[in-house]
């Protein structure tokens, strides 16, 4: 080896060690890994390499942390295991000593009490080839060459290496052929000893790659670079390694290199007694398991019957199987239904893969195919039916009516889907409850209200963890016919147009008829057939549904209740249902009508009769308590179960609080204007003879409520001031302003009128509507003759008001203000 330098650089490796003929990566970074790196390319284009000089390194108190990477080689090379104690040769080192924390190339020196860690034997390697693992950072994968002893370490700065440390080292020379010849029974005996451990290579879990290598290289390597290699992969200690290391005399390399193999046998073969103690130890119900799983495998080889046999979840699949044939599937549903069961045999009733197929066949098994109940088309019993449940309504009944007796004579009923609108409380959902127990059909309900996921409606793909089908699969498979009746309450509360999809789309499918004979929910991925599902909708307003949903649908419209029908549903429904919940006979409560009706126009204030409901609870409940008192006390005989108006006050309250109520979507302005015009009228109440006392408060026991139609359009600004003046006025003084009048302008708490802005186009649009007389500030005046066209200006009366008097005096029909103005003075306008 005298064409090999013998100053090299210092690789130190901690607590590992390099064989020859054994390839290691190592990590190396610093100024002088750069030279190096430079120094192997510079050689590789002369077809020459670099070498290093790989020497153990005893563990320093602080040693530095291996990387996790694999060693590795070309196709010519073996990659060692990692099967070896020490983690295998692989490792992340320096030309330096590296520290945990970050310092400079220039102070990354050997000291001189770590040189002192280093072994007088190392192992010259030869770089095969280098990556750039980062900045300054270098993977550079070395070969093991030739053993060497270390004579003495060169000073820093040697051959232009900065901070590398660099040694000089005497070649170890390879065994003579002399030598040799006197081995050759050792190398006979090692070579078989090495057949034997590759026929168990196996337990060691090494790549079958590394197996294959093995393989060739025991017969055509050299028995000594064998032990080499063999030594690297088996379990074997770091001081082990070091001895064979340093050991030259082939003997002895061989007599330790089999000793070592020896144990490593022996450790197998006491391996292998153990598992096969363990497996004879395994319990009657595993062995009967793995029994089991062969016998399964051997009939799906042969083809035979795929029928289901003993244990529980057998037991549950040959149901499902049954329940599947007497589902009277269609055609389509049924050839997926069959591929399933097929599927669901091959797999472990522990995987994760087989609940789902499970899961899937049970839905595709309960849903009703073909099942139907039987339908009852009786039209005197629906009015019955209608009339029992609901009080007044009578063109919604009506339309109801009609819509079943066209079903009756034309055989089905694929008409319009109706949808009932009207404010909360006045009855939709029961009307849906009491067409569906007219026509016997089972009623089922779908909230729709909040529903922001196309999901909801047609469910999610098998595919996600935890997928289910959709609301309607879903209401079908609860109901379990396939003609029942599906009331969608609250289509108007689906949210629209969000990242997951718009739900309000997956409806248009649903409810429509020339449609939804073969919906596709997402779960099921089958069409199922929903033409035999009546649909019925319900809504408190139009504005927020879709025109493509909303065109499918025939619009029912159902007012709010009057007073009269109010006391009715309370007297027939209401009070009787509420006295049964709270445990009370009928005749321990009684309430007269006028009563009743003191409660629906006082007390509440609603289209519906939900507030009234909770109302007569809470009367109910203070009869409860006053009957529990007197029980107790052992006076029950002076009950009285009437309730008068002095008891209304009692258990509820005074009827108002004097409070303002604005619905409409109304902006801070406006309802500023509306507060500004109540004030104005509680403080010249006496001054309007409103009320006879100027000590009087006309809003002591009632609460004031403005609403402003069209309430989906937002609205604000000042205009409408005097227009909420003249409101209230009328409102307390049973004055009435004609029709034909329109008014605008701001008002101020004092009384005064100012100007507003758009005069021309209120005029304008006012003329349109048939106005003929305008009251207008009286700053705005200029506005009209120079904006307002003559035409317009000829056809109207203009009233230019200064103060909200003026405003009143002109737009209230009195007959005779009795000097309004005088009391308008005395009242400190």
């Amino acid at each position: 080896m005298s064409n090999l330098p013998d100053s090299l650089v210092v690789v130190p490796l901690e607590n590992k060690v390099l064989l020859p003929s054994v390839v290691l990566k190592l990590t190396m970074k610093g100024k002088d890994a750069s030279n190096l790196t430079r120094k192997h390319f510079r050689l590789s284009e002369q077809r020459k390499a670099a070498y290093v000089v790989v020497i153990p390194m005893k563990q320093s108190a602080q040693p530095s942390m291996p990387s996790q990477d694999d060693a590795a080689g070309d196709d010519k090379t073996l990659k060692k295991s990692a099967s070896s104690n020490n983690g295998g040769d692989t490792t992340s080192t320096s030309l330096v000593k590296q520290s945990s924390s970050q310092v400079a190339d220039d102070q990354l020196l050997l000291e001189p009490h770590e040189r002192d860690l280093l072994y007088d034997y190392g192992c010259v390697a030869r770089i095969l080839r280098v990556q750039r693992s980062g900045l300054g950072v270098f993977s550079v994968f070395v070969e093991g060459v030739s053993r060497c002893k270390v004579d003495k370490l060169l000073p820093p700065g040697y051959e232009g290496m900065t901070t590398a440390t660099m040694a000089k080292v005497t070649y170890l020379e390879s065994p003579v052929k002399q030598q040799m010849e006197d081995v050759k029974d050792d190398l006979i005996a090692f070579r078989a000893l090495a057949k034997e451990f590759l026929s168990k290579i196996r337990e060691l879990q090494l790549p079958d790659h590394l197996t294959a290598q093995l393989s060739k290289l025991i017969d055509n390597v050299s028995p000594l670079t064998l032990a080499d290699l063999l030594v690297s992969v088996i379990e074997t200690s770091f001081e082990e390694k070091l001895l064979m290391l340093s050991m030259t005399d082939p003997k002895e390399r061989l007599v330790k290199a089999s000793e070592w193999m020896t144990r490593q046998l022996h450790v197998l073969k006491i391996s292998e007694q153990i598992h096969s103690s363990i497996e004879g130890k395994l319990s009657k119900k595993q062995r009967e398991f793995y029994l089991r799983q062969q016998l399964d495998a051997i009939k799906q080889e042969l083809g035979e019957s795929d029928d289901f046999s003993g244990g529980k979840d057998d037991d549950e699949m040959v149901q499902l199987a049954r329940r599947l044939k007497d589902a009277n599937l269609p055609e389509e549903a049924a050839t997926v239904a069959q591929r399933e069961m097929k599927r669901i045999k091959k797999l472990q009733p522990s995987s994760s893969e087989w609940s789902v197929a499970r899961n899937y066949l049970e839905l595709v098994a309960d849903l009703p195919w073909s099942k139907k109940s039987e339908e009852v088309l009786d039209i005197s019993l629906a009015k019955q039916q209608l009339e029992g449940d609901h009080f007044g309504l009578d063109h919604v009944k009506k339309r109801i009516i009609e819509y079943l007796a066209v079903a009756k004579i034309k055989g089905d009923l694929k008409a319009p889907i109706i949808c009932f609108v009207g404010p909360p409380g006045v009855g939709k959902t029961s009307l849906g409850k009491s067409i569906a127990t007219s026509l016997s059909r089972e009623f089922h309900r779908i909230s729709l209200g909040g529903v922001r996921d196309e999901a909801d409606m047609r469910g999610h793909r098998r595919t996600y963890v935890g997928a289910m089908p959709g609301l309607i699969i879903q209401g079908l498979r609860k109901v379990g016919v396939n003609n029942p009746l599906f009331l969608l309450d609250e289509i108007d509360k689906l949210v629209h147009s969000t990242h997951y999809g718009d739900p309000s789309a997956a409806l248009l499918e649903v409810l429509d008829p020339e449609q939804n004979n073969s919906f596709a929910d997402h779960y099921l991925n089958l069409p199922f057939d929903l033409s035999n599902v009546l649909f019925i909708a319900t809504a408190n307003t139009v504005d927020t549904i879709p025109e493509a949903l909303l065109d499918r649908m025939e619009l029912i419209h159902l007012n709010g209740y009057t007073f009269e029908e109010k006391l009715h549903i309370a007297r027939a429904h209401l009070l009787p249902k509420q006295t049964t919940a709270h445990g009370l006979e009928l005749n321990q409560v009684q309430i007269e009508d006028h009563v009743l009706l003191k409660l629906a126009e006082n007390y509440t204030r609603e289209s519906g009769v939900r507030s009234l409901e909770r109302t007569l609870a809470s009367v109910v409940r203070a009869k409860c308590v006053a009957l529990a008192d007197l029980r107790e006390s052992g006076k029950e005989h002076d009950y009285n179960p009437r309730v008068d108006l002095q008891d209304l006050e009692e258990i509820l309250g005074m009827p108002g609080k004097g409070e303002l109520q604005l619905t409409g979507s109304l902006g801070d302005v406006i309802k500023e204007s509306a507060q500004i015009a109540l004030t104005w009228v509680k403080s010249h109440a006496y001054a309007l003879k409103i009320v006879s006392s100027s000590d009087q408060n006309i809003v002591e026991k009632h609460d004031v409520h403005v609403h402003f139609p069209s309430g989906a359009v937002p609205k604000d600004g000042p205009s409408a001031g005097v227009t909420l003046v003249t409101s209230l006025v009328s409102l307390f003084s049973g004055y009435y302003v004609p029709t034909t009048t329109a008014m605008t302008g701001e008002v101020s708490l004092r009384g005064h009128v100012l100007p507003v802005g758009g005069i021309k186009e209120k005029v304008i649009s006012a003329h349109r509507a048939g106005i003929r007389k305008i009251i207008l500030p009286y700053r705005n005046r200029k506005d009209v003759k120079q904006d307002v066209p003559d035409r317009v200006q000829q056809d109207i009366e203009f009233v230019y008001a200064k103060t909200i008097w003026d405003v009143l005096e002109a737009a209230l029909i009195i007959g005779d203000t009795e000097k309004w103005t005088t009391r308008a003075f005395e009242s400190h306008l």
